[in-house]
């Protein structure tokens, strides 16, 4: 059964950053992509929130999805999967994807 997907405002605002920044670098085009995959990565995570993964030495609690050079930062409540960042400078390069 899908679980509802809810974006914090930071999230929110992280998305509005990302599509500003790459509309200037790159263009309407690219950010269109962007944005779609991001949304794509949010439908499927809904369907299939076991796609999530855990890193428990950066956070017990915090769960972790890439999208190209971003990551999203979500926390599964029960039938809610909260998404509290879509970052790149902070997470991405903490994050091993090897293990």
């Amino acid at each position: 059964m899908p679980i509802s997907i809810k974006l914090t405002d930071r999230a929110h605002y992280d998305l509005q950053t990302i599509e500003a920044y790459s509309l200037q670098k790159w263009g309407r085009t690219v950010i269109n992509r962007y944005l779609e995959d991001i949304q794509t990565a949010l439908s499927l995570l809904q369907e299939n929130p076991e796609l999530l993964r855990n890193k428990l030495d950066i956070s017990e609690h915090f769960q972790f999805y890439r999208v190209r050079k971003h990551l999203l930062v979500c926390l599964q409540l029960k039938d809610v999967l909260l998404v509290l960042t879509i970052n790149m400078d902070r997470w991405t390069y903490l994050v091993s994807w090897e293990s």
